[in-house]
């Protein structure tokens, strides 16, 4: 065991050793609290330290204090110095934060890695030894120190959970960009760590169909828009000619066709490494998102279904032809065809002459047809955002209502009362929040109502049930809706919230 003595030391004669300790981040609003307390108070609990050179020590553990004294002016502080190796230095830091808990996934994973490192340990059984972890749980952190740089600061930052390492892991290993712009994704849209988990193949497809800057293409193979992969005008344009000339007659043609591709074309983009392929099995079905990440080999692939197709096509016609009568079978054939092709022309002319008529109607309503049916509007517009978002009451409107609660009062043998709540299910909260849009009477009562759930979705506390009987809401937008409603949510919040903050706020300038 390293032997250790205590003394006061000399602030500026300690060094922090680049890539020693194990907490990588530290909140600043933190560190300005703590360093007014080590203004008031000084430094309680010693840092500890191993020596260096010439009265100069490393640190060891304490960086949060050590940071705060310098902040503060501190010019001495308590020190351990440690006499050991430096392994077992390593091993003391990283044993110090793990029993307070105050490192993130991300900071124990490589100091995991560095204890690995220092003390020459092979399998996660002799770590987890070492560390008094469970080997699982080794194992887990050991490969969150292996995913790619930027994942690693999201699951940081608390963004993505540490429990997603799997599906990371394995998207990374395709395409360490597509990981980040999913990571990225998650942090836009504020997604709750368990819908990360569970959805994870929507968010995926969801992110294909997103911008992100200096993001590789993310093209979905069982749905290709030529007109968004291929930007050469005149290549589009052959390939939708070579396309409607290909497609059986009954199927109708189209000028912006969409295309999915078969197993030869997949492969190939497997084959190229150029394919991430995420599959969600849930047991009962399975969900797999498929993303072509280069744009100029997706236009070749397009070319070979499109030849694929040509073959097919020929095929048909071969299996078609019947000798003497093969000439006039193709006859009619085109004749069909030209026909179809007349009929499609005279609804298309059709088409647009009603879309340019409705478009008049719109332009030329005038205020009375608008409070007509504005009330009609906006039960519309709800009724479309509830059944889009079903858990949208049940996340937050039940526990606000008194019309979604049952308080039963008990007097117990002490006579003192006890209060019990019972909230409504997520079905009874929406179902009584389709009652009052179907009752209201004014618009501004339909919009108070959709306010009021999202508002309650957004902020309301669901601590008032059991952590089993509570879930979040998101929508691909949650992020920018909450930042619309920020000045209402500070209206309407409690003021011990308020309260609280401003508190908060006033300790941090008296830290200053």
């Amino acid at each position: 065991m390293a032997q250790a003595s205590m003394a006061l030391l000399e602030v500026d004669k300690i060094d922090i050793e680049e890539g020693f300790n194990a907490r990588k981040q530290i909140d600043p609003d933190a560190l300005e609290r703590l360093a007014g307390t080590v203004e008031e108070a000084g430094v309680v609990q010693a840092i500890r330290v191993r020596p260096k050179d010439k009265n100069r020590f490393w640190l060891v553990a304490g960086e949060r204090r050590l940071k705060a004294a310098q902040k503060a002016g501190t010019k001495q502080i308590p020190g351990v110095i440690h006499h050991g190796t430096r392994a077992e230095a390593v091993r003391d830091s990283l044993l110090e934060n793990l029993h307070k808990e105050e490192l993130n996934d991300v900071d124990l994973a490589h100091g995991v890695q560095a204890l690995a490192e220092e003390w020459e340990l092979r399998t996660n059984k002799e770590i987890a030894d070492k560390l008094g972890l469970k080997v699982d749980r080794v194992g887990l952190l050991r490969r969150i120190a292996k995913l790619p740089e930027e994942v690693q600061k999201y699951i940081a930052a608390g963004v993505v959970p540490s429990r997603a390492e799997k599906q990371l892991r394995e998207l990374a290993a395709m395409s360490p960009r597509v990981a980040e712009c999913v990571c990225q994704f998650a942090a836009r849209n504020k997604i709750d760590h368990v819908d990360f988990v569970r959805d994870f193949a929507e968010i995926l497809r969801t992110t294909a169909e997103t911008h992100f800057a200096d993001a590789p293409p993310m093209i979905r193979t069982n749905r290709i828009e030529l007109k968004k992969v291929i930007a050469d005008k005149d290549k589009r344009r052959e390939l939708v000619d070579r396309f409607n000339a290909s497609v059986p007659w009954h199927q109708l043609a189209s000028e912006d066709p969409v295309i999915a591709f078969k197993d030869p074309e997949v492969d190939a983009a497997r084959a190229a490494g150029c394919l991430v392929e995420y599959v969600d099995d849930h047991g009962e079905f399975t969900k797999t998102v498929r993303l072509i990440t280069d744009a100029a080999l997706a236009t070749d692939l397009i070319e070979r279904r499109i030849e694929a197709m040509e073959a097919e096509a020929a095929e048909r016609q071969k299996a078609g032809s019947g000798g003497e009568d093969d000439a006039e079978s193709k006859a009619a054939v085109s004749d069909q065809r030209k026909a179809e092709h007349k009929e499609r022309e005279k609804d298309k002319t059709t088409a647009e002459g009603f879309n340019e008529e409705l478009l008049a109607g719109l332009t030329n309503r005038n205020a009375a047809a608008r409070r007509k049916h504005g009330l009609a509007r906006n039960k519309a517009i709800a009724k479309i955002l509830i059944a889009n978002n079903p858990d949208l009451a049940g996340a937050g409107l039940r526990f606000v209502r008194p019309a979604l609660k049952d308080i039963e009062v008990k007097t117990l043998k002490s006579g003192e009362p006890r209060k019990k709540v019972s909230y409504a299910s997520p079905t009874q909260a929406t179902d009584w929040l389709w009652g009052r849009i179907d009752s209201a009477r004014t618009e501004g009562e339909v919009d108070d109502l959709l306010i009021e759930a999202i508002i309650c979705a957004l902020v309301a506390d669901r601590k008032a049930v059991a952590r089993t009987q509570r879930f979040g809401w998101h929508c691909l937008v949650t992020g920018e809706v909450e930042e619309l409603l920020a000045s209402e949510i500070a209206e309407v919040s409690p003021a011990s919230a308020a309260k609280g903050k401003k508190s908060s706020g006033a300790k941090k300038k008296a830290a200053k």
